[in-house]
């Protein structure tokens, strides 16, 4: 479901942080937007939670619980030596 999230905000946003983990970088170039992720920015700036709470109408204690449990799929992904789907976005992978 996070997925979903960050694909909309990808299409309107420059960065995008997931609070903890990093940030997804996008830059308009004229083959289209380039996604690259930076895992130095970790600090919450509230856009992902507050489009998680928007959306579903939950709390903000929910939302950071739902962000907490992708940030664990990803990591038992790269556990595993596999990337990390993100529908109609792309691959995480750690190199």
């Amino acid at each position: 479901m996070i997925s979903k999230y960050l694909k909309e905000l990808i299409a309107n946003n420059n960065r995008i942080i997931i609070p903890d983990f990093g940030a997804f970088m996008i830059q308009d170039t004229p083959e289209g937007k380039q996604i690259s992720f930076n895992d130095f920015l970790k600090f919450n700036d509230g856009l992902l939670i507050n489009q998680i709470i928007k959306a579903e109408k939950i709390s903000k204690t929910e939302a950071g619980e739902k962000i907490t449990a992708f940030i664990q799929e990803v990591e038992k992904s790269f556990a595993s030596k596999k990337p990390y789907e993100i529908k109609e976005v792309g691959f995480l992978v750690k190199d």
